[in-house]
């Protein structure tokens, strides 16, 4: 109905979630789904607070130039690549695989196209509204949702992701007023509910109970309001 825009997304799953009975949760998101996450606390469900997952909220992919190489690396690691030099490229800065499926549709088409002899891999689908996606500016951008955002912003990142830097997450310490803590999952890089998804259940169950443990003593101090 309203595409793939993340306010559009984030309708649907407030949908869902209303649907299912299911009130103020605790909302985790994953890249994308993360902007989602924050597009949902931001004034369209009631929400006890978000956990984004490696997810850059000042990047705008709108602002990418069609040649550059990370809109080679979308390209390779969404739709498949029908350039040698994309993929070559995509490793050889270390950039992060975001998409499974993709990959492993990629490298057995490489493998085949090199003992061939090709120079031309086949691409994969996609939905020409991802595409559209990609290249839309976001309105309002996820940024300026987390500067007003009435409810907590924990952070996860991976260890060696090439999306979220240390650098970006201490700039949403600085930036985010409800910024409540950020947890790196080693041995991951963007990829992390792929790559490390034990280490991100735990980075998740250490944010809940910290927060659990802050509400106990909190209910114990009657000092504390």
């Amino acid at each position: 109905t309203g595409g793939y825009s993340v306010t559009s997304m984030a309708q649907v799953v407030s949908a869902e979630l209303t649907a299912q009975g299911i009130s103020n949760p605790v909302l985790v998101g994953h890249s994308l789904g993360a902007k989602v996450a924050v597009r949902l606390a931001s004034g369209m469900m009631q929400a006890e607070r978000v956990v984004t997952v490696d997810m850059d909220p000042y990047f705008d992919v709108s602002t990418i130039p069609e040649d550059s190489p990370l809109e080679h690396h979308i390209d390779t690691l969404i739709t498949g690549s029908d350039r040698f030099e994309a993929l070559a490229l995509a490793i050889g800065r270390n950039l992060p695989f975001v998409n499974p499926l993709a990959l492993a549709t990629i490298l057995p088409a490489l493998a085949e196209a090199t003992a061939r002899g090709d120079r031309v891999l086949p691409r994969v689908a996609l939905d020409p509204e991802i595409k559209t996606l990609l290249r839309q500016r976001e309105t309002p951008r996820t940024a300026e949702l987390l500067s007003t955002i009435g409810v907590p912003v924990h952070v996860v990142r991976g260890a060696y992701s090439g999306i979220l830097s240390p650098e970006t997450t201490a700039q949403i310490a600085r930036e985010v007023n409800a910024f409540a803590g950020a947890e790196t999952v080693t041995q991951a890089g963007h990829a992390i509910p792929f790559e490390n998804p034990q280490g991100l259940a735990m980075a998740i169950a250490s944010i809940l109970a910290r927060v659990a443990r802050n509400t106990e003593n909190s209910a114990a101090d009657p000092a504390v309001t």
